[in-house]
């Protein structure tokens, strides 16, 4: 076998499976007359350094074909999870995707006994990662889900808000869901982020005629926010064992796309007043439920002024 034959023999195999042609060629039987492996380095063919294993190594007999490692796949770090899409941003919230690296805080979150009171209770870590793997399942199938609720001023994981598919009483909803860690309440956040995902969700979604939250009847709080959201109270139900009331928002009448509550249509937005005569309005109980002017408007009032 002829040098120059060697040489091409090396370069297919160098390229196909990344090994040293010196130490290819030295591991190879020499017929009788060819060049010994010290004689054969003043001849070896050149060597491919792009490949990271070197030019000037010296030959390893023990070790005489190395196989390119694949790479590790190493966890995203929180800058790589800020520079993430944005689905939804507010003034101080920023809504993205989960991806697998916020396991440890959404676990943290999940284990709150504070936080879980009204939502079955803590979960232990390997509950929340099933339950990571069927919020990854929501993206796929339905193009949206919980996502990360990452305050803009630190850039911290604080909660997760998005849209859920749900089953109540037999009918198919799209909740509006809302969980944000106990050192955040109080700051209007939950709020917040339920307002951007209504409006992402009548952007987006304009098929879909309706949006609910479900609240444990005992979350005062929870029922709070789907109130500023917009939404008034439908029914009271049984939800995976717990009793609970659902909150509920319709798409306008005149079918518009975009989720209002039967309060907002009296509401003019453009000079901001009531024009439709008192007499005309809904039922007291029906007209006293919260709107977007305010979160209390009194019959006849100019909301203008809230």
């Amino acid at each position: 076998m002829s040098i120059y034959t060697l040489c091409l023999f090396g370069i297919h195999l160098k390229d196909k499976y990344e090994v040293r042609i010196d130490e290819v060629l030295l591991t190879m039987p020499r017929a009788h007359g060819e060049v010994s492996g010290p004689q054969f380095s003043q001849h070896r063919c050149r060597e491919n350094t792009d490949s990271g294993l070197g030019g000037n190594r010296p030959p390893s007999r023990s070790n005489a074909i190395e196989l390119k490692q694949p790479p590790q796949n190493n966890p995203m770090n929180k800058h790589e999870k800020d520079s993430l899409p944005t689905i939804v941003e507010t003034d101080r919230l920023i809504l993205r995707e989960i991806v697998p690296e916020d396991l440890p805080d959404l676990a943290a979150l999940y284990a709150d006994p504070i936080a879980m009171q009204y939502m079955g209770g803590p979960r232990d870590t390997n509950s929340t990662r099933t339950y990571l793997q069927q919020i990854f399942q929501s993206y796929t199938q339905q193009g949206f889900g919980l996502w990360a609720t990452i305050q803009k001023s630190d850039r911290n994981f604080i909660g997760r808000c998005g849209l859920l598919q749900q089953e109540v009483d037999g009918q198919q909803e799209l909740e509006i869901g809302y969980a944000i860690a106990p050192q955040y309440w109080n700051r209007g956040l939950a709020t917040e982020a339920a307002r951007a995902i209504r409006d992402w969700a009548r952007a987006k979604l304009p098929d879909r005629d309706r949006l609910i939250s479900i609240t444990h009847i005992d979350n005062l709080a929870s029922q709070r926010v789907a109130q500023k959201v917009g939404m008034q109270r439908e029914k009271r139900t049984t939800f995976r064992g717990f009793p609970v009331w659902v909150f509920a928002l319709q798409q306008h009448d005149t079918g518009n796309n975009g989720f209002r509550s039967d309060r907002d249509r009296h509401c003019d937005r453009k000079t901001r007043s009531w024009p439709t005569p008192i007499a005309d309005l809904p039922p007291p109980r029906a007209r006293d439920k919260l709107s977007p002017c305010r979160d209390t408007i009194l019959p006849g009032e100019d909301c203008a002024k809230t």
